[in-house]
């Protein structure tokens, strides 16, 4: 039997919780279909829980100290385009540097 991966657990969470919505389904059925869900749910708990303290471990300093700050999408996009235009600066200041440089 293949391992069971988060996605994949996710995947079977959504598949139960349709089935119990959508179908007419008994009590024990339901039953067994909740018993099912709340193992998936717990399954995914715990890769997420596994996957945030590998996150804290990369984001750790140079001290050994994590530094926790809540992840912010544009924040990051804003980080990420701000590195971008530092780059394009540094690279049009070395070539005006090297063109200034050249003896024609």
């Amino acid at each position: 039997m293949a391992e069971m991966t988060f996605e994949k657990a996710l995947e079977k969470l959504e598949t139960i919780v349709n089935d119990m919505d959508s179908e007419d389904v008994s009590l024990d059925a339901s039953l067994k279909k909740f018993e099912e869900g709340i193992k998936m749910v717990r399954f995914c708990k715990e890769k997420l829980e596994k996957a945030e303290k590998k996150i804290e471990i990369l984001m750790k300093d140079a001290e050994g100290k994590t530094k926790k700050k809540p992840f912010n999408p544009q924040a990051a996009s804003s980080d990420i385009s701000n590195q971008k235009s530092n780059d394009v600066e540094h690279k049009q200041t070395a070539l005006e540097d090297y063109e200034n440089e050249l003896p024609f």
